[in-house]
């Protein structure tokens, strides 16, 4: 019997697994400037196993202290989001040295490689939002759109940004 690969991808694209938190533990999240991706949660334990980014090992936390502590890492395609950008040219402003990941992943074994990957945290994205604002026009000089600062935090917080459209048809956010 045939398979429908079409919707098993959609499936997989709608359950969103890498964000999944297992007891509210995020897949992967900082702590500090250190990276940490779960393996394994063992609540009775006061337990989490995680991979450390930084330190390249594995490691155990207090799952109390990562639960109050962690930080959401965001991956370069929800950064490019954020932004209004497209994640080519939030990449390409990585490689000419305009903006700086909080975290690169660079393969184990092989400090020389290339990053593979890019995290980053909410200080990270303010960043990058900073160089975008001051470099906010093309070649030909016309504008780029990007997101204000409090569209951007109300996308990062998770908020709900509300528009009201003018007499010239243009939505403008509004804050309670």
């Amino acid at each position: 019997m045939a398979r429908n690969t079409s919707s098993i991808a959609e499936a997989r694209k709608a359950s969103n697994l890498s964000k999944k938190k297992v007891h509210g533990i995020a897949r992967n999240f900082f702590l500090g400037d250190n990276l940490y991706t779960r393996i394994k949660v063992q609540k009775h334990l006061d337990q989490v196993e995680c991979w450390g980014h930084v330190e390249k090992a594995f490691v155990f936390l207090s799952f109390s202290y990562v639960l109050h502590n962690q930080e959401t890492a965001y991956g370069t395609t929800e950064v490019a989001k954020m932004l209004w950008r497209a994640p080519g040219s939030l990449l390409n402003s990585i490689q000419r040295g305009n903006i700086r990941p909080t975290i690169a992943y660079i393969p184990v074994g092989r400090p020389d490689a290339d990053p593979i990957m890019y995290a980053w945290n909410k200080r990270g994205i303010m960043e990058a939002w900073e160089y975008f604002v001051n470099t906010n026009y093309r070649g030909s000089g016309s504008p780029v759109p990007t997101p204000s600062k409090k569209e951007l935090r109300a996308a990062l917080n998770h908020e709900v940004v509300m528009y009201i459209r003018d007499d010239s048809g243009e939505f403008i956010p509004t804050w309670r």
